[in-house]
């Protein structure tokens, strides 16, 4: 099929979406991100969020194109997710449009910042680093596993964790304000959770926490590990999205935890994405192969937390 032609004669529209556009956004493209496309599991909870704004191309009366922003940092910074466009339009600037028409309704009011996950598989981001138009905030190595035994079964083999927990917020407030676990854990400044940046800020915290994101803690003499995972179904099953800072000393304690926590969404068969430093990748691959994961092939190598400034 050939790529749709533009005409000065299409009706095109940009307007916000709700609940009851939940079949229109998913027509508008399939096995979208490599299969691991959290959208039509999440897309309720993220539309009906207070801090969430979602936007779609309409275009003679069909979505065309649709990305979400989430606001964080006190509505400083807006973050886009999830975006796609119809694969008949693409080349002719829809979501480029989109995108713009979001920045330049976001600034009028309090956004400054635009944020944004890009994987090294997009060329077109990785071009525009390269020649300084964004700024590149954080860099994560990413690694595939796969857990094929039974869940349940793995875990009761596992040591009871002794100085790691489940954290609150009040933990989290906790580590923003000590200098020193903020420079020894996020010397980036930034901590991604539920697949959003967030800045080091306490109005941030309440964000950070929801029904499918845990976050896990070592404090022993210090904040020495936290571990933020997400869980999400998509076309390639039950996956866990976990993004790792500090040392690795703790890590078997923190995967118990939160194996204990998938039992709630499934029993088996679950693929974990690891995003950690590049230089911890080999120490915190032996922790996962402790829990009987197989490292696999993944589409991507590393993902990219990139920001410019709006205003």
């Amino acid at each position: 099929m050939t790529d749709q032609v533009m005409t000065d004669s299409d009706r095109r529209e940009v307007r916000r979406v709700t609940e009851a556009d939940y079949d229109d956004v998913m027509s508008i493209r399939s096995s979208v991100y490599d299969g691991y496309d959290y959208l039509p599991f999440q897309f309720k909870s993220l539309i009906n969020h207070p801090d969430n704004e979602g936007y779609a191309t309409i275009l003679n009366g069909q979505f065309v194109a649709f990305c979400i922003i989430s606001k964080v940092d006190g509505g400083e910074t807006m973050v886009t997710r999830a975006g796609r466009v119809n694969k008949q339009f693409e080349g002719h600037g829809i979501f480029k449009a989109l995108t713009s028409f979001i920045k330049q309704r976001q600034c009028n009011g309090t956004v400054c910042y635009h944020a944004f996950i890009a994987d090294d598989t997009n060329q077109v981001i990785l071009d525009a680093i390269s020649r300084g138009e964004l700024a590149v905030l954080m860099r994560k190595n990413t690694d595939f596993y796969k857990i094929e035994h039974n869940l349940r079964a793995l875990t009761e083999k596992m040591d009871t964790p002794k100085y790691s927990r489940i954290m609150c917020p009040a933990d989290m407030e906790n580590v923003f304000q000590s200098n020193e676990a903020c420079v020894h854990l996020f010397p980036e400044t930034r901590i991604m959770c539920n697949l959003i940046p967030y800045r080091l800020k306490k109005s941030n915290i309440p964000l950070m926490f929801s029904d499918l994101t845990l976050i896990v803690g070592t404090n022993d003499s210090g904040w020495q590990l936290i571990t933020c995972g997400t869980y999400y179904k998509c076309e390639k099953g039950h996956v866990y999205d976990l993004y790792v800072y500090g040392n690795s000393c703790f890590m078997s304690e923190h995967l118990i935890i939160h194996l204990k926590n998938i039992l709630k969404y499934c029993h088996n068969r679950l693929e974990f994405l690891l995003h950690c430093n590049e230089n911890q990748a080999q120490e915190f691959g032996t922790e996962m192969k402790k829990c009987q994961s197989i490292k696999v092939h993944g589409p991507w190598k590393s993902d990219y937390l990139v920001e410019n400034k709006l205003k």
